[in-house]
């Protein structure tokens, strides 16, 4: 087994693998513990600051193929849409027709806009690690959308759907993914990953048309049914209620403190060592005598290990200084802070003793 196969068996928060060769089998290994695809590369991530600016978990998600079978519903767009437009499955290419409608898409969608279709096939160093297929969509022969999908030996990823505005009544983003799942359907492939589900935010919802999505439970590792555990508590829950109990127990020690949430916590998804950055989307500031925040040290709550851990931070770009802004009676992060100590674990059943270890 290689090194970046076994970093797999520990669920980390924020993880990016960047590999030259992804072989179908492996691609299915790390599908199968919890890894998604981003451009050629692979990682790991629990939390999403969404398009509303409010932070979520993030939950990968997958099909199982065995027995399913498509509504009634998506066998009327299937046909709807068979009959109007031609369809081509292939490896993918970066073409000029694929820029143009790209465009377009960026112009109605920015926040969904990457202006190089290279990003999805080909790595920094230019070389294609994992076999990136695609679906192309004609209107005679223009092309009017086009979707990439990661092809495993028993799986396949979906990556993204591009379309021109222009025919967003077809739902033609939809529509290449349930052409994927007839694909994978005829490969007799087991599972169809959709990427990820987002309980609470309405914009991932769509991937729930798809049927009953099965979800990678952070605590177990184990996959598990949505309707199972969507109203379990998630891991930015826990982690803010962990934090609100040591808030509790330092301000009854007359100990003041903030939450204060970093928009930038997936900062580390673009670097090989991630370790060495905040990777959690909220931490405990300290205040000082003036209300204002100590910028040097954090508490943590990992929701994983269920234990606290003090944190000594400075900015990553060093000439300028950790700042903040209000966010109700929280407070938000304008630059990312990189981590330079680390303090030992605490369990959260022990807040009131690591309490009483600080002083005002």
């Amino acid at each position: 087994m290689k090194r970046e196969d076994r970093q797999t068996s520990d669920p980390l928060l924020a993880q990016k693998l960047k590999l030259d060769e992804v072989s179908h089998d492996r691609l299915d290994y790390f599908l199968a513990n919890g890894y998604r695809v981003l451009g050629q590369a692979l990682y790991n991530s629990a939390f999403l600051r969404a398009d509303d600016g409010d932070f979520y978990t993030v939950l990968s998600a997958r099909l199982p193929l065995s027995g399913y079978s498509f509504t009634k519903s998506q066998r009327k767009l299937l046909r709807k849409n068979r009959s109007l437009f031609r369809f081509e499955i292939g490896p993918a290419r970066k073409t000029d027709a694929k820029t143009w409608v790209n465009d377009l898409y960026g112009r109605k969608f920015p926040r969904k806009y990457c202006d190089n279709l290279d990003y999805f096939l080909l790595n920094e160093r230019g070389i294609k690690a994992v076999d990136t297929w695609e679906i192309e969509i004609y209107k005679d022969d223009e092309l009017i959308g086009f979707s990439f999908f990661d092809l495993g030996h028993e799986s396949i990823y979906s990556k993204v759907g591009i379309y021109d505005p222009d025919f967003s009544e077809y739902s033609l983003g939809y529509y290449t993914m349930l052409e994927e799942l007839a694909f994978a359907q005829d490969r007799n492939m087991k599972y169809y990953y959709p990427g990820y589900v987002v309980p609470g935010c309405r914009d991932f919802d769509y991937k729930h048309r798809l049927g009953d999505v099965e979800v990678k439970d952070w605590h177990t590792a184990e996959w598990q049914p949505y309707s199972r555990i969507k109203h379990a508590p998630l891991l930015l829950e826990e982690m803010v209620m962990a934090l609100t109990g040591i808030k509790a127990e330092l301000h009854a020690r007359g100990i003041a403190t903030i939450m204060v949430w970093n928009p930038n916590f997936n900062y580390p998804l673009w670097w090989y060592n991630s370790e060495d950055y905040l990777y959690l989307p909220v931490v405990l500031g300290f205040l000082d005598h003036e209300g204002g925040i100590k910028t040097n040290n954090y508490l943590v709550a990992d929701p994983l290990k269920k234990t606290y851990q003090l944190l000594s931070c400075y900015p990553l770009d060093t000439s300028k200084q950790l700042a903040f802004f209000p966010k109700g009676s929280d407070s938000m992060m304008l630059f990312l802070p990189q981590v330079f100590r680390r303090s030992q674990h605490w369990p959260w059943k022990n807040a009131a003793d690591l309490a009483a270890k600080f002083r005002k």
